[in-house]
This record gives structure tokens, C-alpha cells and sequence, in this order.
């Protein structure tokens, strides 16, 4: 058997009860083969006459497209191939392997959202052909089928949740092509067990529907139908009411049924003799389960079944009349496949442990389970640095093993799986980690060894043999200041510092062993605040709060110079000179028709500046803004003469987006603009709409130049000096656009002028303007 795997992820035995089972019984676990070419629930398994299995149909999850797609596994190479598909995608249809070698498909769900759709058709593949042809369709379409090959060639074909389908069962004639209506049922269920009796008759029992009077509920009823009569005959009740069933015929002639469900899965058992039309009392198995896709007869006569949603292997010994833990599954599924190969080995494809459907598939060897393997040690340590070490595995020459479990990305086996036991009877089995433990704690994983639980544990790190520690001062003042936090490590212990805000930096964040680390508090202008810093090693770490006082108040309110500023009707800007004490954190603010050109706020002596936009209306305007710090504050006016008051502004003069303005910079007394006193100004004007990408470019070779782009409201919104380098000036500098900032749509306007005072010349201005 070949692994298309190299390590199976598979978590192993689930719960302590069943472990423990599985330990005491030397069970053998089933180990992983190929992948199926799609994730399959619902679909069928079918042996085909040279051994290999097909898998047909289902669908990756319920309320997804079904598929048409098939899989053939060969035993020989441990593989699935993707084959011919079928003519229509249908899943939890019925399929048989005929008496001539090809394979039949019937019914199933051909679509299944929002409900289920049901199918009367069915097609065979050839495998002489290897081709799929259409064949006759039932007499009612059935979307869960349950198909059973006859004693004669024929197939019985039964709705498998028949409560609300067909009262009727048919019969599949290969011979002709063509479906036949059984005698209608004695009793409509859903979920019963169904059989196929030596003597051709077929059992149907248990299941869940009407108990009678109209009340619904599990079944203990059974009924037989008959092939020479082609009608339904009661027969004797079920022990105990029971669905999610799957009965099998042993080789005496009689049925076992075992588990299944009514108000909870079923340890049950019972035995059907049909000399008698009874059921008996048979041993209870180990576990509580539904087989109702895992139960299967293996060559000898023995009887093995898993449940939904259990990750067990469950074997009756027919000769002794008793249970045993065979082993246990790989992937604790439902809706999946089981499928004797001709070596006696057990198929298990597919099927979900949740929702999605799985791809996976693995195998067990009946021949092998009371062949007991051993590990030797289960437990094994590894240094800090990391190393390998093996067990040694004795078990029967030429069965299969698997290491399986969650792994950690720390640790890793030496060999693919599956593994064999050699002729010696004795496998080394290998381990290796990939790194060391730079914990200062140890770290262990625990896996399966065929069915032995292993244990290997890697030491902790001997490079930090304390957990490191920070000292210094946590606390500061709101103030600017700096100093030094020490490391408190042994000498080989390699730290690092972090979960520092954004206020505290510090000249290194890592180190080995004990070190002085220097750090810088920026001040703080507001309230009081508090951060964090850990030192981490080893994957521990310890962590200290960091704290800022809020500023202190300022014992006076802060002297400004000038109190008063008068600007022309032109505008300009003005620098405003603040006296504080050291500690004192301020705020300036301007009228809102002045901006803030510099920073705005401070502590201690400082200054700010701000600009005025041209006044064009006819009125004077007047303000205040302030400088406040906490507790305190201090005005100062702004009045701006209005135009017309002795000097009128030159008129701004349109400019077109592409078009070029070749223009000559004059002296004029009553053009100075945001540039202030002494800077001839000129003016354009344009359309915009915020959102528009603006581009500016001023170029002179008479004077250095200098560009304003104001807001409709004759807010300063950006200025350019010079270009790169240049004396010539451009907006944005360098390359890009300039994207106007939101507001309202209407003329913006463009100041002219020079760097130095009482420049004029000739020079050009181009401006571009794009959505």
C-alpha cells in the first residue's frame, strides 16, 4: 500500500473511554492511503471485478452541486484516479455491482437547494467500454435509494426515507432493461435497515414512522418481501425500536443488527433468523453507534461496524457470538464509503466529521488487529538545542502502522506514512526536532504510534535561568525628559523590549543579558497618560506601566506681542511673540478669517504666525484670537482696513486652464497681498470645484518668484517659493497636483508675487486644472 501523504494530521483516538478500550484490546489502528480527486459525502463505493473500487457522485457539502465526478481506487498502487463520469450528477443514490461485472447507478438527490430533487433515472457503467449508457428509469423518482444485488442478477431498489415517496418498492432486470413495482409496503418509513436474505427474500426493519393511529415514531416493525410472490408479509417485531441501521447477513443465513437510534444511539444488538420470522437477543457491543454507512461482512463470516460521528472500528466474531474494539478510524466521519478489498482490508473513503466533506481515505487491516504492537520507550526527552531519538515498534511482519497526531511545527517523524512492520518483527520509528526551545518552560507533544501513545518532550532553555527583569524610573513629568531602564538577565538570555507607546523611545529594543537601555519621554501638552513595556525572553515576559503627568498649570497667563495688528486691506501676516514660564503648555488661536501659518501651540517662549487673506468688501473686519494654557488665557485684536480705505486693489484677472499668461510683475503700492508690505502682488482668478487635481507653475527670470492659491473665500490654502531649488516656484513642489480640499465650488484665486520686496518683471504662469 502506497501513502500519497507524508504525515497524516489526523488527531488520533477521541476520549478517554474509547482510548482506553482500544489500549486494552492491543487493537490495531487503520492507517491513511490516497486522497479522492474531490472532498465526497453521499457518494457510493462499488468493488469492481478486478479489485479496484469506484466512487461515484455526493457532493462536498450538503447545499452544494452534486457531482457527476467518479473516483477509481486501486489497492495495488494506494491511489484514487479520477474516471469517466456519469451521464447525470446525483448523490446518496443507489449502486450495485451486477452479476456481469458492470455497475449500476439509480435515483438519488440531482439537486439539493433549496430542497431535495429527486431523480427515476439510472445509467451503468462498462467497464469493457468504459463508458457510462442510460438505462430504463423507475416508476417514481427517489431522492435517497437503497439498492441490493439479488441471489437472481436482478437489484431491489427502496427509497431509503420512503415516508413520503412511493409505497412501492422495484426491481431492476438487467436482462431487459426495466424497472418493476413491488406489492406496496405494509409499512412507509424512513431510515430503516434493509437485507437481502439467502434465499433471495429481502428484510426491511425498524426505521422511523407511523407506530400507529397517526403517531409517528421509531419502529420496531419488520416485514419480508418476496421475490416469488413479489409482495410484503409481516414478520416478528424488532426487540427494540430502532433506525440508522444497516443490517447483515452472516454466513449461517441469519441477520445481525446492531445499534442504530432512537431517542439515542443503541449498544444494542439482536439476531433475525428467518427459519423463524424472530429476532433474539444478541451481546451488546462496546459503544453506543448507528452504522448506517459503516457495516460490513468480512471474508471468515465476522461482521465489522463504525457509527456516525464516531472514530472507532467495532468487530462481531460470528463464531463465538461476541464483540471487540477492532481499532480505531482515522477521521470520525458520517456519509462516508466502506468496501471489503479482495485482501480482506477495509476501505473507508470520504464522507464529513462536520459540515464539509473530507477528500480522505485510509485502510485497515482486519488480519492484523489481534496482532498486538508495541512501543518501546513511550516517553522520550530531548535536550533544549534539539536533537532526534527513535522507538522501537514490535509488532506482526508485514502490518501496517501510522504516527499520527497534531504535530508541532517544533517536531517532525523521519518516515512518509504508512509504515510496515519488516520481516524482523521490530520497526525503528524516528524523530527529530526542527529547532531549539528557547522556552523557559518544557514543551511536549503526544501523538499515536500505530495504537501506542508516545510522549516526546524537549527541555526547557538553558540560556535564561531567571526570568528577566526591568528597573528605573516608570513615572515622568510632563516635561521633555530622557534617562536609562536596566535589563536584569543572565548572561546568555537574549531580551526584547516591547509594547512601548509612541511617547517613550528608547535607543535599543533588544539585547542579550543585563544591559542599560537609554530612553527620551516627549512632553506632554495634555492630560495625564500611561503606556506600557515588557521585556520578553523565551517566550515569558514581564510587563511594567509606564506613566506622564499631565502639564503643570501656568502660574500667569502669557505676555503677547503685539496685542493689536492692523493689516492693509491687501492682507499679509503677522508674527505674535509669546512670554510664558518653562512649564507652561500653551495653545494660540486666530478669527476665522486669519489661519495659522506655524505651529500653533508651544511651551514656554515661543511664537506663532498667521496670515490675513484681501479684505474685498467695503467694511473693516475685526477679531481676537487668544493664547491659552491651562487655567489661563490672553487676546490679542486683529483688525484689517476694507478695500478701497486709500489704495484699491488691482482686480483679479481670469486665467484659463492650458492656456498660458505671459504677465509683468509692476510696482503698485495697492497690490501687496499675502506676501505683506513691500511684495507686488498680481492677481488671477479661476473656476474650481473641490476634489479638482490643480497645477500651478510661475517662471521668471527677472525676480525670484513667489505663488499663492487661494479658497473662494479667500483662505490661504498653499504657497510655493521655490521648485526644487529654483527661483522659480510651482504647486505642488516639485511634480504631482494639488488636490483642492473640500468646500464649496466657485472662483479660486492665484497671488503673483516675489520673494524678496519691491521686485517686478516679466515672467509666465500656466495653470492646469483636471476632475
Amino acid at each position: 500500500m502506497q501513502n500519497c501523504f507524508q504525515l497524516s494530521a489526523r488527531a488520533g483516538v477521541a476520549g478517554m473511554l474509547l482510548a482506553g478500550l482500544l489500549a486494552a484490546s492491543g487493537a490495531q489502528a487503520a492507517v491513511s492511503t490516497g486522497t479522492m480527486s474531490v472532498p465526497r459525502m453521499f457518494g457510493q463505493a462499488n468493488k469492481m471485478a478486478d479489485g479496484r473500487v469506484m466512487l461515484t457522485g455526493g457532493e462536498a457539502q450538503p447545499g452544494t452541486p452534486v457531482y457527476n465526478s467518479v473516483d477509481m481506487y486501486d489497492p495495488n498502487m494506494g491511489i484514487f484516479v479520477p474516471f469517466t463520469p456519469m451521464l447525470q450528477a446525483r448523490a446518496e443514490h443507489g449502486a450495485v455491482t451486477l452479476a456481469d461485472g458492470r455497475v449500476l447507478v439509480v435515483g438519488g438527490s440531482i439537486a439539493n437547494n433549496p430542497a431535495l430533487v429527486g431523480t427515476a433515472s439510472a445509467e451503468i457503467f462498462d467497464m469493457a467500454t468504459g463508458q457510462w449508457t442510460a438505462t430504463g428509469s423507475m416508476n417514481a423518482p427517489r431522492w435517497r435509494v437503497l439498492a441490493r444485488l439479488l441471489p437472481d442478477g436482478r437489484v431491489f431498489v427502496i427509497a431509503k426515507d420512503g415516508t413520503g415517496e412511493p409505497a412501492f418498492a422495484e426491481v431492476y432486470d438487467p436482462q431487459t432493461g426495466t424497472f418493476t413495482k413491488t406489492g406496496n409496503m405494509l409499512t412507509l418509513s424512513g431510515w430503516h435497515g434493509l437485507v437481502v436474505l439467502a434465499d433471495g427474500r429481502v428484510l426491511k426493519l425498524g426505521g422511523y414512522g407511523d407506530t400507529g393511529g397517526g403517531v409517528y415514531g421509531y419502529l420496531n416493525k419488520a416485514e419480508v418481501w418476496s421475490p416469488v410472490t413479489n409482495q410484503w408479509t409481516a414478520t416478528g417485531n424488532l426487540i427494540e425500536a430502532r433506525q440508522e441501521v444497516k443490517p447483515v447477513l452472516l454466513a449461517d443465513g441469519r441477520v445481525l443488527v446492531a445499534g442504530g437510534r432512537n431517542q439515542s444511539s443503541l449498544a444494542s444488538a439482536e439476531i433475525y433468523d428467518p427459519a423463524t420470522g424472530t429476532f433474539s437477543a444478541a451481546p451488546a457491543m462496546p459503544a453506543a453507534i448507528s452504522p448506517v454507512d459503516y457495516a460490513v461482512g468480512l471474508p471468515g463470516g465476522d461482521v465489522l461496524l463504525s457509527g456516525t460521528f464516531y472514530n472507532g472500528l467495532i468487530r462481531y466474531n460470528a463464531q463465538a457470538g461476541n464483540w471487540s474494539v477492532a481499532g480505531p478510524k482515522r477521521l470520525k466521519s458520517r456519509e462516508g464509503t466502506a468496501t471489503v478489498l479482495n485482501d480482506g482490508t477495509l476501505l473507508l473513503a470520504g464522507g464529513t466529521e462536520q459540515n464539509a466533506a473530507s477528500n480522505y481515505a485510509e485502510l485497515f487491516e482486519p488480519a492484523c488487529q489481534t496482532q498486538s504492537l508495541e512501543a518501546i520507550p513511550g516517553v522520550i526527552n530531548l535536550p533544549s538545542d534539539g536533537g532526534s531519538a527513535s522507538l522501537t515498534l514490535s509488532g506482526a511482519a508485514g502490518c501496517h502502522f501510522e504516527v499520527a497526531g497534531t504535530w508541532p511545527g517544533w517536531l517532525q517523524a523521519g518516515a512518509p506514512n504508512p509504515q510496515q512492520v519488516p520481516p524482523s518483527g521490530y520497526a525503528a520509528v524516528g524523530f527529530a526536532t526542527t529547532s531549539g526551545n528557547n522556552s523557559l518552560t518544557p514543551r511536549s507533544a503526544t501523538f499515536y504510534v500505530g495504537n501506542n501513545l508516545v510522549t516526546v518532550t524537549q527541555a526547557a532553555s538553558t540560556s535564561c535561568t531567571s526570568q528577566p527583569t526591568l528597573s528605573g524610573t516608570f513615572s515622568y513629568a510632563a516635561t521633555a525628559s530622557s534617562g536609562t531602564l536596566n535589563v536584569n538577565a543572565s548572561a546568555a538570555c537574549p531580551w526584547t523590549l516591547t509594547g512601548m507607546p509612541a511617547w517613550f523611545t528608547l535607543s535599543s529594543a533588544s539585547g542579550t543579558g543585563s544591559a542599560a537601555v537609554n530612553y527620551n519621554v516627549a512632553v506632554n501638552t495634555g492630560a495625564a497618560r500611561t503606556g506600557g513595556i515588557a521585556v520578553v525572553a523565551q517566550g515569558v515576559s514581564n510587563s511594567y506601566t509606564l506613566t506622564q503627568s499631565a502639564p503643570a498649570s501656568c502660574p500667569t497667563a502669557p505676555v503677547l506681542s503685539p496685542t493689536n495688528v492692523s493689516l492693509a486691506a491687501a492682507g499679509g501676516s503677522t508674527t505674535i511673540s509669546v512670554s510664558a514660564a518653562a512649564t507652561c503648555t500653551w495653545t494660540a488661536s486666530v478669527p476665522s478669517w486669519a489661519a495659522i501659518t506655524s505651529a500653533s501651540s508651544g511651551t514656554g517662549n515661543g511664537s506663532f504666525t498667521f496670515s490675513v487673506p484681501a479684505n474685498t468688501t467695503t467694511s473693516t473686519r475685526s477679531g481676537s484670537g487668544s493664547v491659552q494654557g491651562p487655567g489661563v488665557a490672553s487676546t490679542f485684536n486683529v483688525n484689517q482696513a476694507a478695500s478701497g480705505s486709500g489704495c484699491t486693489t488691482p482686480a483679479a484677472q481670469p486665467i484659463n486652464s492650458g492656456v498660458p499668461v505671459n504677465g509683468n510683475l509692476l510696482a503698485n503700492a495697492c497690490s501687496y497681498g499675502l506676501r505683506g508690505s513691500g511684495y507686488y502682488t498680481d492677481r488671477y482668478s479661476f473656476n474650481a470645484t473641490p476634489g479638482n487635481k490643480v497645477t500651478i507653475t510661475l517662471n521668471s527670470s527677472a525676480f525670484d518668484t513667489y505663488v499663492f492659491l487661494l479658497d473662494p473665500s479667500g483662505k490661504q490654502l498653499t504657497f510655493n517659493d521655490d521648485s526644487g531649488g529654483s527661483t522659480n516656484s510651482r504647486i505642488p513642489a516639485n511634480s504631482g497636483t494639488f488636490t483642492l480640499p473640500a468646500g464649496a465650488a466657485g472662483s479660486y484665486s492665484i497671488q503673483v508675487t516675489s520673494y524678496s520686496t519691491g521686485k517686478t518683471g516679466a515672467y509666465s504662469l500656466n495653470l492646469s486644472v483636471t476632475p
